[in-house]
């Protein structure tokens, strides 16, 4: 069972504050790094960080997949890229990529008519359903970019989205689609 498992976040915040001031030991002691990432999430603003447990207000940030669509936009990545660019700028081309995906989520130019199911009496249903192999190759041009630029940019930040043998694996997919006569031919330009 988990020690924390009916704790608030207002609890979990409150016991690292604790631990920096020192009045109780910990595994570490220090949440520096962590405390500025999420205050960083929340525009900078964070009750307490500021040591005023009082109001029992934690920091507002999420965190999780870039490319999440629940949300139109991403606050606590912008928080974090506007609070301190110099830290979080890196994640710029990410947030644009999300951006990018969420714009043209309801574009059915960029959906495939391909069927994907055989109905129990031998039919394929045609519907848009998953994005078109244009679409997907224009969005494994933008990654393998974003990926390039991180790279040759790259002070402490490198981005690796997608490795070889992924590559390797959406190559496979697309031939078997008919977009590649043979495995690594197409062309993303």
């Amino acid at each position: 069972m988990a020690l924390i498992k009916d704790w608030s976040l207002n609890d979990v915040w409150q016991l690292f504050s604790i631990v920096d001031d020192g009045d109780i030991e910990s595994y570490s002691d220090n949440f520096h790094y962590m405390k500025k990432h999420y205050s960083a999430g929340n525009a900078g603003v964070c009750d307490l960080f500021a040591g005023n447990l009082a109001q029992n207000k934690s920091c507002g940030s999420r965190f999780g997949c870039f490319l999440c669509a629940l949300n139109k936009e991403d606050l606590s990545l912008e928080n974090q890229m506007d609070t301190d660019p110099k830290t979080y700028g890196f994640m710029r081309p990410l947030n644009d990529l999300r951006t990018y995906m969420i714009n043209t989520l309801f574009d059915y130019n960029n959906r495939s008519t391909l069927g994907r199911k055989l109905s129990k009496d031998g039919y394929i249903k045609v519907g848009l359903n998953q994005y078109s192999l244009p679409y997907r190759m224009k969005l494994l041009k933008m990654v393998l970019t974003i990926q390039q630029e991180a790279y040759e940019t790259s002070g402490n930040h490198t981005i690796d989205l997608i490795d070889y043998k992924e590559l390797l694996a959406i190559q496979f997919a697309w031939s078997r689609e008919g977009g590649e006569s043979w495995n690594g031919t197409q062309d993303l330009a």
